[in-house]
């Protein structure tokens, strides 16, 4: 039996937990921010600017 047959079994909600949803959305922010330093960090170095 499928999770989503035992969740509808026993009569719990099937919609995610928003909690878990900003979690999510704030680590994947964070990951963007320290790739968008390292892009940065990695230009200044190619162009000599540093």
């Amino acid at each position: 039996m499928t999770t989503i047959h035992i969740l509808i079994e026993q009569g719990e909600p099937m919609m995610p937990d928003n909690n878990k949803l900003a979690l999510d959305r704030t680590i994947l922010a964070n990951d963007r921010t320290y790739q968008a330093w390292i892009r940065t960090g990695l230009a200044l170095l190619t162009s000599s600017q540093l």
